[in-house]
């Protein structure tokens, strides 16, 4: 061999020897990772079988989702189950339940809707086992046991999605329930329903808790019970708070029919035939026309001389001064009121001196001459006096000064006949041979044409086209 020979044999040895130099470097350096990747790698079989009894499934009208857990039998240690929530749009959630699971056992699992959130329809449940493996790290078995979501059964006694409420055999059945209350009931379709018990009103006389009178609408009333119930307006001596008055009379007494309705025929209709009614309430007087209210809204009045307001009989009163002080009713002038038929005046006054004086007429404009009718105070007593024909009082010096009188006179055209009143009682009567109304004359309170005035004051004025009988005139006196 030759020196070039030989020296290509040492540099292949030596090309060699650096090759496996490099080798055992390089393997030196994998060798730990590959130890440790080893070590990673599992070989664990997960034989734990986990399933869900379709009839354990409550998903409740809240979307709770409640279910059991089944193991099989299985050696290995199961530390959690991880819970698959599927659902109808096909979106997935998962969760993970801590806690083991021993060979057979049964756990019941419940995952609230403010953990999944889920608001569509749940439709799966599957549920997957997570062991310790040998290495001690968590394996998770890759083949979960799914459940289908079994629809909501109404009478299951299981409330579910859709449910209200279940009772089972229960559902459809009505309670009894208290008088007067209301209470719940599960309905055949498990939805709640609410009834009312027992109540007045309900058509039902409820024997034990409503009688006549404190439920006539269920039970009827019983006229002569002296309770108002019902149909009756009244029952016995119980008139139900009423009067004549809030009957619309002007007076009168009320009573009751033995059918337990208002028995009006004790009552005065003052309306009846009542044409003119001066109260004389107002505050004031200025002269303005129309200011003294005719309270059956037909004929004010207009003051004239300054007449004023005191107080009266009932609240307050026309006030004349005795020198030109009156009221003039122009709707009651001439013809307007026919005078020669059937009327009557009613009037409280109350003189302040004992001068003659008028209470109301039918007169010329200027003087007694002609006059139709004058009714006045002379001599303290009442006195009438018609078309100059008939002059008759009821009294002499009886009527009292600075007090209150009562005064009426009616006329009767069938006989001609006039009757003065004092205080309701009937005192002088006059047959008139002729009356024919002026067609000039003026209706006055307070004056007459020739010049007399009122000096006092006058309330309560009314003039009727009917003649009151004395029966008439007692109640209207007796009503103040």
């Amino acid at each position: 061999m030759n020196k070039r020979g030989l020296s290509e044999v040492i540099t292949t040895v030596l090309i060699i020897l650096l090759v496996l130099g490099a080798i055992v470097i390089i393997w030196a350096v994998v060798k730990p990772t590959l130890d440790k990747s080893a070590s990673n790698i599992q070989i664990d079989t997960i034989t734990a079988s986990l399933s869900v009894p379709k009839n354990s499934i409550i998903i409740d009208e809240s979307n709770n989702a409640t279910f059991k857990v089944k193991r099989e039998a299985g050696e290995e240690e199961i530390i959690a189950i991880n819970v698959v929530l599927k659902t109808e749009n096909g979106d997935r959630k998962v969760f993970r339940i801590p806690g083991g699971l021993g060979e057979l056992e049964t756990r019941t699992i419940t995952i609230p809707f403010k953990v999944h959130n889920i608001t569509s329809v749940i439709k799966d449940i599957s549920v997957c086992a997570v062991i310790l493996g040998s290495n001690g790290k968590e394996i998770s078995s890759e083949i979960c046991s799914g459940t289908s979501v079994p629809a909501p059964l109404c009478g299951d006694s299981k409330v579910q999605a859709g449910e209200q409420c279940d009772g089972g055999t229960l559902n459809g059945v009505i309670p009894t329930i208290p008088y007067n209350t209301n209470g719940t009931y599960c309905s055949n379709l498990c939805q709640n329903l609410t009834l009312r018990g027992p109540y007045c009103g309900d058509g039902t006389c409820n024997t034990n808790e409503e009688t006549s009178i404190n439920c006539y609408i269920d039970c009827g009333s019983v006229c002569g019970d002296g309770t108002v119930y019902g149909a009756e307006q009244c029952d016995g001596t119980n008139l139900n708070g009423q009067t004549c008055v809030t009957k619309g009379y002007f007076t009168g007494t009320l009573s009751c029919s033995s059918g337990c309705q208002f028995d009006t025929s004790g009552c005065f209709d003052l309306r009846n035939g009542l044409v003119s009614y001066y109260k004389f309430d107002e505050a004031s007087y200025s002269g303005t026309a129309g200011e003294v209210i005719d309270n059956m809204g037909r004929n004010n009045g207009t003051s004239s001389g300054g007449m004023s307001t005191s107080s009266g009989k009932v609240g307050n009163a026309a006030r004349f001064d005795g020198l030109n002080d009156y009221l003039s009713v122009p709707n009651l002038d001439g013809l307007s009121f026919n005078f020669s038929k059937n009327f009557s005046i009613l009037a409280w006054f109350k003189p302040v001196s004992s001068v003659d004086m008028i209470i109301a007429s039918l007169t010329h404009q200027s003087s007694w001459q002609g006059s139709n009718i004058i009714l006045f105070m002379s001599d303290r007593a009442l006195e009438v006096q018609i078309a100059g024909f008939g002059l008759f009082n009821t009294s002499t010096n009886s009527i009292p000064i600075n007090s209150w009188t009562f005064a009426t006179w009616t006329y009767s055209e069938t006989d001609r006949k006039g009757t003065l009143y004092l205080n309701g009682v009937k005192g002088s009567e006059h047959t008139f041979s002729q009356f024919s109304q002026n067609t000039n004359a003026l209706f006055r309170i307070g004056r007459y044409g020739g010049g007399w005035y009122m000096n006092g004051s006058i309330d309560e004025f009314m003039l009727f086209n009917r003649t009151l009988n004395a029966s008439d005139i007692t109640t209207i006196y007796n009503s103040y």
